[in-house]
């Protein structure tokens, strides 16, 4: 099963980053939809099923503070248009870095590099992007991360479905 850890953003939030979305244009481009726009904290990848009860009962561990984030820099990258922080608060940096170990023995490749790569958070808006458009000035977007959740990551022609297999409400401020 493909799995990442992530933040769902609150529904007022996730309106307003799909406004965002619905101003950017880019032909052939594929939306993220609404229900599935997030924020990535740690992509662990392949977790076999008879791995997943550890995994879950592991990330209970890490902290889940609330820390707050202004979303308001486009980001082109990997063929996709995201809106993203220009800084990553510590709590996010630290939570990411966790969860990132804890889920080295269950993950079926090692997710070790990942951990010592620099954190960009970003909302992923648009994915297929062949040519970058031209950008409208990205608004600011206050965005609250609060717990996270253990998702899985299904592949389809139509673009990635997301869902939550496990939430982690915060564990203080």
């Amino acid at each position: 099963m493909r799995v990442f850890f992530a933040v769902w953003p609150s529904p007022q939030t996730r309106e307003q980053l799909a406004a965002v979305r619905d101003m950017l244009e880019s032909p052939k481009a594929r939306a993220v939809r609404e229900e599935d726009l997030h924020l990535t904290l740690a992509f662990i990848g392949d977790v076999p099923n008879s791995r997943l009860p550890a995994l879950q009962a592991a990330a209970d561990a890490v902290e889940r503070p609330t820390c707050e984030l202004v979303l308001g820099d486009f980001q082109y990258f990997n063929s996709c248009i995201a809106l993203g922080a220009s800084r990553a608060p510590a709590e996010l940096q630290a939570q990411r870095r966790h969860l990132l170990e804890l889920a080295e023995p269950y993950a079926l490749r090692s997710s070790a590099p990942r951990a010592l790569q620099a954190f960009h958070p970003h909302v992923t808006l648009l994915r297929g992007v062949r040519k970058l458009p031209r950008l409208p000035t990205a608004p600011s977007i206050r965005f609250v991360a609060s717990g996270f959740v253990l998702a899985q990551s299904d592949l389809a022609p139509s673009g990635a479905r997301y869902r939550s297999i496990c939430d982690y409400a915060p564990t203080g401020s």
